[in-house]
C-alpha cells in the first residue's frame, strides 16, 4: 500500500494495515494479552509477495502465549483494531512505539537507557543505525535539572534533538529519529560539561 504522507507500507492479503511495535526485540513478541486486546497478532501459514518485496524478509515466532506470529525481518507483525477499512492507518505513531513498516526503509528500532548521575552521563558515545527509531529511558539522578539534545556539532547552533529538562531525581523517555549519517554531539543543557558524541551509521 501507498499513501503521500507514509510512503508504502505493508498491509496483509486484504489491505489491511501491518504495524511493529518499537518495543518488541528480534524474534520477541513484548505486547502482553492487554495490549494484543488493541494490536491483534498478524499470522499467516505462507506470505505471498509482490515482486517488490523479498520473501525472506517474512519469517515467523511462537509467541509466549504458544500463538504463531508472522515477522518481517525478524520483528512481529500486529493490526491495530481501530482500522476498519484497507489501507486505514490509524495505528500510525500511537504512543510513540508503534509504526507502520517501510519495508525499504526499515531499520530495526532501538532503546537506549541514559543515566545522568554526579553531573555526567554514564555514556561518552551512542551509536545507532540511520533510520532507527530511538527511545532513550533518561534517569536523571541529581538533585537537579537535566536533559538530552543532539546538536550537529560542539557550538550547539543547529538541534537534531531536544528533551524536556526534567529535575531529578526522576525519569522520562525520550522518542526521536536518526534520520542522517553522521557524527553529531549530545549534551544537557543545563550543564554543557555533560556531554559526549552521537553517532548515525
Amino acid at each position: 500500500m501507498q499513501s503521500a504522507e507514509l510512503g508504502t507500507y505493508l498491509v496483509d492479503g486484504n489491505g489491511v494495515t501491518l504495524y511493529y511495535f518499537t518495543k518488541d526485540s528480534p524474534g520477541v513478541s513484548n505486547a502482553n494479552a492487554n495490549v494484543i486486546a488493541n494490536w491483534p497478532v498478524f499470522y499467516a501459514s505462507s506470505v505471498i509477495v509482490t515482486d517488490l518485496l523479498n520473501a525472506t524478509d517474512f519469517g515467523s515466532i511462537t509467541r509466549a502465549d504458544g500463538a504463531k506470529q508472522t515477522t518481517f525481518k525478524d520483528y512481529p507483525l500486529y493490526f491495530f483494531i481501530q482500522d476498519k477499512a484497507p489501507g486505514d492507518t490509524k495505528g500510525q505513531g500511537v504512543n510513540n512505539v508503534w509504526f507502520v513498516v517501510d519495508p525499504e526503509k526499515f531499520v530495526a528500532p532501538v532503546t537506549l537507557s541514559l543515566v545522568a548521575k554526579s553531573f555526567a552521563f554514564d555514556k561518552s558515545t551512542i551509536t545507532v543505525k540511520a533510520g532507527a527509531r530511538v527511545t532513550v529511558n533518561f534517569d536523571n539522578q541529581d538533585g537537579a535539572p537535566h536533559n538530552l539534545a543532539i546538536y550537529t556539532n560542539s557550538s550547539a547552533t543547529t538541534s537534531i534533538f531536544v528533551g524536556t529538562v526534567i529535575t531529578g531525581p526522576a525519569q522520562t523517555t525520550y522518542f526521536f529519529v536518526a534520520d542522517t549519517p553522521g557524527s553529531y554531539f549530545f549534551r544537557c543543557d543545563i550543564h554543557p560539561n555533560m556531554n559526549g558524541t552521537f553517532v548515525v551509521q
